[in-house]
This record gives C-alpha cells, structure tokens and sequence, in this order.
C-alpha cells in the first residue's frame, strides 16, 4: 500500500498526507486533462514495464482505479 500511495503522490506531485481519497474521480482533481490522463497512462505503462489493453485504460476513472493497477504490480515484486 505504501508503494502505491508514493507512486500516485510522486505522480501528482504532492505528499502522502495530501492524496484525495481513492473514490476521487481524476476529472475532479486541480488541473486534470485529457493530456494529464495520458501523462498517467504512459507512466503506469513504464512503471509497469507493459502496455495496458484500450479496456483497461478506459477503466481508469478514479484514484482507486490507478492504485488497483500498481497494487497488481507491487505485490507480484
């Protein structure tokens, strides 16, 4: 879990403490685009050192949804 929160706080450049809710939707954070949601995707894709699936992407709705995904990673390391 510790993992996940630093990845997606580094990501929005801001402290742990800080970090919306998982529920958040990203459309609701300061500054979030359509640029900002492919900046995310390709980041996950490096971190995760794979491509994610059109599907998989387009289920990438909340803050939830990002740390699912790192979730998967950091647990098979």
């Amino acid at each position: 879990m510790l993992e996940t929160q630093k990845w997606i706080a580094d990501w929005l450049m801001c402290s742990e403490e800080e970090l919306p809710p998982e529920n958040t939707p990203l459309r609701e954070i300061e500054g979030w685009d359509s640029l900002r949601h492919l900046g995310l995707v390709l980041g996950l894709e490096r971190e995760l050192n794979e491509k994610l699936s059109a599907e998989r992407i387009r289920g990438i709705v909340t803050l939830g949804d990002v740390a699912g995904i790192l979730r998967e990673k950091f647990a098979d390391a």
